[in-house]
């Protein structure tokens, strides 16, 4: 979970994850839902940065609900994003700077609080922390070069850190 820590500048061992598996909404061909809030303990107390990942039936679907959030959410300034492959809408509002992603059949939006304690900035640390996650989304293929797999001798099934579905949570079947 370093990494999250770390891209908010943040010491290690002082965030939190709250991790909820929503069930499938077939009107939007939304095949499952997973959100993380990562909540800072101790020196940065509340949330510090909420990420949702969603898998849906195609690529259509995927990018026709990213650009429903993106009109449901845009009341500020909005600016473009591709990040390889992966292309959406940069969102800055009273609510916090958003990045609203879609990447084949996955969709990824990633949140920082509104300003308030310093904190580099925000467009760089979430393109930094969708870059991260992208790689991890399962069944999307790799928008960025992959890490080289750690080794899983001595390791129980499932212990490996490159198990990982979203930064810092465990994966659990097909989630995204």
């Amino acid at each position: 979970m370093g990494e999250v820590e770390a891209v908010l500048g943040l010491p290690l061992g002082e965030i939190v994850i709250r991790e909820v598996h929503d069930v499938a909404a077939p009107s939007v061909g939304r095949l499952q839902r997973t959100s993380c809030t990562y909540a800072g303990t101790g020196a940065v107390r509340g949330e510090v940065l909420e990420l949702t990942a969603g898998r849906y039936t195609d690529a259509a679907a995927a990018r026709a609900q990213r650009e429903r959030n993106a009109v449901a959410r845009s009341l500020g300034a909005e600016r473009p994003v591709g990040l390889g492959a992966a292309r959406g809408i940069e969102l800055t509002s009273d609510g916090g700077p958003e990045l609203l992603l879609d990447y084949g059949p996955q969709v990824l939006e990633l949140r920082l609080p509104p300003a308030g304690a310093a904190r580099p900035a925000a467009a760089d640390v979430l393109t930094d922390l969708a870059l991260r996650a992208l790689a991890r989304l399962p069944g999307s293929g790799d928008p960025v070069p992959p890490r080289a797999p750690a080794p899983t001798a001595g390791r129980a099934p499932g212990a490996d850190p490159a198990d990982v579905g979203v930064i810092g949570a465990r994966a659990h079947g097909s989630a995204g």
